[in-house]
């Protein structure tokens, strides 16, 4: 198997070995460059030979040809070169300098006069004496990429905020076109299964077979039990041309801006998607470096800032399937001759991370309902939020079902007197009949989801415990608390502002008289999340009552114990 799959990734042919090697050894004078820098470092991946020259970066094309990519012939190189700089100048504007041509001239290889100065493409092709074509960027400092500042502990939120907004601000500019071509359920099942089929031949080299299957056997599910969420993305034009390879080593934190470099240029089908894959690709990769609250900071500030709630439900789907697309590449470049023996161990050994990040994601299929629900203020859209982001699961939000229904925009306020306005019982028993009905639409395509209410009414607890019996799914109550005088502060640090919820300190305290927190609730799948204190051990916690209930839906012989969290 290890031996095809070397196949694939060799040169077209002899001749275009040599010439490459040719090009390579030009490159790697300093005096091939008009800047003459000191010294030149070469920097290889499965398609590229990338040179540093100082102030300069050069890259060519190899002539190779991958099931994804075919750079075989000087054209196709040539349209790749240019591709590169006009897309990623999409987001780093200023680093994409043009394309050059390498010229064979009687003293041998030179770069083309003029080059340096160039702003675009150049069309060379048919001249005799033009053998390759090169990309020109700006020399980057690699201390500003965003994976250098993870592993030096120089990232925090405020730096993943910056480029949180620049990636939305991107995705909400960016082209919204072939939505159903591109992000349709169908389509991103042939998306994630033609990257299974690629891996085939990898059996045996950084993966096996039965772990092969455990990736099929998950997408499979995944995708069916998320068909209508996926279509229904792609008809809201959630799908973007995005970036395609959004890495952590590819994002520089610059004290003038956020640039991002190297975007997909050789495929279409693999830049443009759902938005939730290019977030969920640059979470990976963070949980990856272990910064897994970094990750979920990225995931909920995107959440936030773009208004799309139901992101996160995607993650594990689109995480696994970058994480097996790095995996693949890395297992291409580790079984390619032409580099040496550590760079190829090297790659070997990170093919074998991404694949074991991977499994993780496949190995953790979240299904059932999760209740959070409390007083006004007592932290429960931040709970949701959380969990969501540790189990992917759909938060579905009874202040924006409430509101929906009355035809207003969510976060538009609606403040009314006790029992007024949208506020009236009538008005409450549809919005909880309509938040029953959706739990039950998530428990019938096989999937759940997190319901964020205050579920004041425990027969309204009841009924969403009912609807998870009668489907055979895990159910967890997640009560959310905190002392009076946090949740004081917070209703009134909430006044004026942009928020779902119209709760203020009067309403808190009308419903804090009769308030029942445990009627209606089944005490073996009790958590009390204390939102004053540190909450982070609480998707475990949950995660584990639903194995739990998983393995005796019925029976009530759940995990959970009540206890504080």
């Amino acid at each position: 198997m290890a031996a095809t799959a070397a196949n694939q990734t060799r040169l077209v042919s002899s001749e275009a070995g040599s010439r490459l090697t040719e090009v390579m050894a030009a490159m790697m004078r300093p005096g091939f460059y008009p800047n003459h820098p000191q010294t030149v470092e070469l920097r290889q991946t499965h398609l590229s030979c990338v040179f540093l020259a100082g102030d300069r970066v050069y890259k060519i094309k190899k002539p190779v040809r991958f099931p994804f990519v075919d750079a075989a012939t000087l054209a196709l190189r040539q349209r790749l070169c240019n591709d590169e700089v006009r897309l990623n100048r999409r987001l780093a504007e200023d680093v994409y300098l043009g394309v050059v041509g390498i010229v064979r001239r009687a003293q041998g290889l030179a770069l083309e006069e003029g080059g340096a100065e160039t702003r675009g493409a150049i069309a060379h092709l048919g001249r005799p004496d033009v053998v390759e074509y090169a990309v020109m960027m700006r020399h980057m400092p690699e201390s500003a990429t965003l994976e250098s500042m993870v592993r030096e502990g120089r990232a925090d939120e405020d730096t993943v905020d910056r480029v949180v907004q620049r990636i939305a601000r991107f995705h909400e500019q960016a082209t919204a076109g072939c939505s159903w071509r591109y992000g349709a359920a169908a389509a991103v099942w042939r998306l994630v299964t033609g990257n299974l089929d690629e891996m085939e031949n990898l059996a045996g080299a950084t993966l096996n077979a039965a772990e092969l299957v455990t990736l099929r056997e998950f997408s499979a599910q995944f995708v069916e039990k998320h068909w209508n969420l996926l279509n229904e993305r792609a008809k809201a034009g959630r799908t973007r041309e995005g970036h395609g390879d959004l890495r952590a080593e590819h994002v520089y934190v610059m004290p003038d801006g956020v640039r991002v470099l190297d975007c997909v240029e050789f495929s279409e089908r693999l830049r443009y998607g759902d938005v939730a894959s290019e977030v969920a690709f640059l979470a990976m990769d963070l949980e990856r470096l272990n910064a897994p609250a970094l990750a979920t900071h990225l995931v909920r500030t995107y959440a936030e800032l773009s208004g799309d709630a139901a992101l996160p439900a995607l993650l594990p789907l689109y995480k696994c399937y970058r994480a097996a697309v790095r995996g693949k590449v890395d297992t291409f470049k580790s079984l390619q001759p032409g580099i040496g023996a550590s760079e190829r161990s090297g790659a070997a050994r990170s093919a074998r991370r991404y694949f074991a990040l991977a499994l993780g994601y496949a190995r953790r299929l979240p299904t059932g309902l999760i209740v959070v629900y409390g007083l006004p203020g007592s932290g429960k859209s931040t709970v949701a939020r959380l969990l969501s982001d540790h189990l992917g699961l759909e938060v579905l939000s009874s202040d924006a079902i409430r509101k929906r229904l009355a035809g207003i925009v969510e976060t538009a306020s609606a403040r009314a007197p006790w029992g007024e306005g949208i506020y009236t019982l009538a008005h409450t028993r549809r919005t909880y009949e309509a938040l029953a009905a959706e739990a039950q639409n998530r428990l019938a395509a096989g999937s759940g989801a997190i319901l964020d209410a205050t579920f004041a009414d425990p027969d309204e607890r009841r009924r969403v415990a009912d609807l998870a019996h009668g489907a055979g799914a895990p159910l967890v109550f997640v009560e959310c608390r905190a002392p009076e005088g946090e949740i004081i502060r917070r209703l009134c640090s909430r006044e004026g502002t942009a928020d779902a919820s119209d709760a203020d300190v009067e309403i808190y305290l009308r419903m804090r008289a009769d308030f029942d927190a445990v009627s209606g609730v089944e005490p073996q799948a009790h958590l009390i999340a204390d939102t004053a204190g540190s909450l982070e051990e609480l998707g475990v916690r949950v995660e584990r009552i639903l194995e739990g209930c998983r393995m005796d839906p019925l029976s009530g012989n759940g995990a959970g114990d009540g206890s504080q969290s």
